[in-house]
Order: structure tokens, then sequence, then C-alpha cells
């Protein structure tokens, strides 16, 4: 080899030119790696591969850990949101079907599950609406709301479409029943109110049963006016058939049936009455009768609350204060709300229907459709003398 610098001939383990001093590329040193590395080259070789085979297993390993606990994750969210869509916690599973998504964007699980709880918002959108127009007591508008959610799913399957349907049924029953009771105050008729009667009976819930019960209340209290209205007029056969007809809804009704008792009574004092009259027109018993007719109740208290169902429940106390035996007690009375104002006007019944001298007996009606009545005021009295 020759010297980079000067030229000169140089042998080949020569490391500094010996003419001019310069360092010979590729001398002594050089060439000793130069015969060492094959070998070391030889055995990078064949540990770099064994090397990046190691890191790619464990970097596949961790890889395949990772996805496995998120895929883990992403079927336990799926499964609290369907349990939750189940409860009918359908706003909490959607948010959990969200964050999975955000997980697993391209499950398509996840997706069909998003669908389905979309179904199930809007269900909830009507429902709310249907409570919205249960304020307004649009009842027709609220069924016409849930026709149309019922529409949009009728289609599907499944136990949460199952869910979301009972839940549109529940609610129509409930709008049901309240249209029902909200005609019933409108009706005044036993033929009417029976045809409501027969509507309710189909729906076997506790607010169906209630109704059910009002409506049968309401013919009671009809019959029984009927009944008063005849015996006024000593229509004893007329008023024994009013009784009967309500009675056939209450058979076992104790007001009916005990003016049903006093009805008879009446008709033998009646008949009694008029084969004496005559013999009985004494001057001191004129007066006795009169007192007995102008003053023979004392009003000893009346009650006015609301009812669970924001109806007014009037209820009292009187006193028979006459020498005789009286019946068919009436007390007429005035309706006013905290402010005294007029709401309206109403009467009830004393029972039992025949009270003996100093006896006692209660009235009670219900004021449908008058959530702020407070108190009443007693106008007038009636009542027959025995």
């Amino acid at each position: 080899m020759f010297c980079d610098n000067c030229g000169t001939e140089l042998k080949d383990e020569t490391v500094f030119c010996y003419k001019c001093g310069t360092k010979v590329d590729g001398g002594m040193d050089e060439e000793i790696f130069r015969k060492d590395s094959p070998h070391i080259n030889k055995r990078f070789k064949f540990i770099i591969p064994i090397i990046c085979f190691i890191f790619a297993i464990i970097f596949n390993l961790l890889c395949y850990v990772y996805e496995s606990k998120v895929t883990a994750r992403v079927e336990n969210m799926r499964q609290q949101a369907e349990e939750l869509a189940l409860k009918d916690k359908i706003s909490e599973a959607a948010n959990l079907i969200d964050s999975a998504l955000a997980l697993r964007p391209n499950n398509k699980t996840l997706q069909s599950d998003k669908i389905v709880l979309k179904d199930g918002k809007n269900v909830d959108v009507h429902i709310t609406n249907v409570e919205s127009y249960i304020k307004k007591q649009d009842y027709t508008k609220a069924l016409s709301e849930l026709d149309i959610s019922n529409k949009e799913i009728v289609n599907n399957s499944g136990s949460f479409y199952d869910m979301l349907n009972s839940n549109i049924e529940n609610k129509r029953t409930g709008v049901t029943i309240l249209q029902i009771k909200s005609e019933m105050n409108n009706k005044n008729s036993i033929d009417e109110l029976n045809s409501l009667l027969v509507r309710v009976a189909i729906y076997n819930v506790v607010e169906a049963k209630d109704t059910a019960e009002a409506i049968k209340i309401k013919i009671v209290d009809i019959s029984y006016n009927k009944a008063n209205e005849f015996l006024k007029k000593n229509g004893f056969s007329d008023a024994q058939a009013a009784i009967n007809e309500g009675l056939k809804y209450d058979a076992n009704n104790k007001k009916l049936l005990s003016f049903k008792d006093s009805i008879e009574k009446h008709k033998q004092d009646f008949e009694l009455q008029e084969k004496n009259r005559i013999e009985q027109a004494m001057v001191s018993a004129a007066k006795e009768d009169e007192n007995n007719r102008t003053n023979a109740l004392e009003i000893l208290e009346t009650k006015t609350i609301l009812d669970e169902y924001g109806d007014c429940v009037i209820s009292g106390q009187a006193k028979n204060i006459a020498t005789k035996s009286i019946s068919s007690i009436q007390i007429y009375f005035t309706i006013y709300d905290i402010d005294n104002n007029e709401l309206g006007t109403d009467y009830a019944y004393i029972s039992p229907d025949y009270l003996e001298v100093n006896g006692t007996g209660n009235f009670e009606t219900v004021e449908y459709g008058m959530p702020n009545a407070d108190h009443i005021k007693v106008t007038n009295t009636t009542w027959y003398i025995r």
C-alpha cells in the first residue's frame, strides 16, 4: 500500500508513514478490526432477529391483553345497559352504550342497541306528552299520543319492546280510567253510569276498582234521591222500585237497605195516619208537631276534607231534638272556598234514615271536581216526623 500524503510505498502492517509521519488509513488496527469484524457481524446477525422476535411476541401479547380487557369492559357495559333498559332506566342505558361505542365504534351489537334505545327514548317522549295532556284533562289527545307511540314500535319484538308496550298499555289504562272518572261527573242517570261501569270493569287494577266503587256510590245516591222524591209524594211503590234498582249494583248497601225498610215503615205509617188522621187533630199535638217540624234537628258538626283523588268529602253529624222520631232527614248546604267564595250548593241525607228522640245520625257526600272546597254552611233541613 502507499501513503496518501507523500505516495511512499509502505508495508501492509504500517500505521504511520515513516517518511512524512502521516497516519495511514487501513493500517494494522483497522486491519485487525477487519479481521475480527466478520465474527462480530455473524454474532449480531444471529442475536438481533431473536431479540426482535421476542419483542414482537411481548408487544402482541400486551396488545392482546389490552384488547381483551377492552372487549370485556365493553361487554360488561353492554350487559349493564341492557339491565338498566329493562328497568326502564333508558337514559342511563343510552349513556353506557355511547361510552362503549367510544371504545368499539364498529361494534354492530352496540350500534343495534343504540337504535333500540332510541326507540325507548321516543316512547318516553310520547309518555311525557301524555302527562302534559293529562294535566290539561285532554284525555282524547293523551290516548292519541299513546296510539302514535304504539305504532312506532309495533313491528319490533324482544324483552325491551315488551316492556315498552307494557308501559304504553299501563299508561293507556290510567288515562282511560281518568277519562271515565271525568265523564262520571257529568252523568246523572243510572243507565249512563252503568255504561261507564261496564267500560271500567275490564281493567284489573286498583284505580279501576276504586273508580267502579265511585260509580256505584253515585248510582246509589241517584237511587236514594229518586226514592226519596217518590216518598215525598207518598209514591211508596215507585220509591221501593228506585231502591231496588240501586241494589242491583250494590246488593249489600246499608244506606239503601235501611231506606227500603224506612219506605215500608212510611207506607205503614201513612196508611195508619190516614186512618187515624181525624182522631189526632188535637191542639196540643198540633203545637208539638209544629215544633217538631220546624225545630227537630240540631247540627252538631260539619267537616270538609279532600280525599286522595282531589275530590271534596263533606260529612257531619246531627241530633234529633224533637219529641218524636224523625226520618228521611235532608241537609241542604252551600260550599265555600277558603276565601268564602261560593262554589256551589248540594244536599245530603242523614244515616240511619230513622232517628229516635235524642238520637244522632251522620251524613256524608262527595263533591267531584271541587278541589278548592274549604267549608260548608247549612242553609236548610227537612225531615219526616214519625
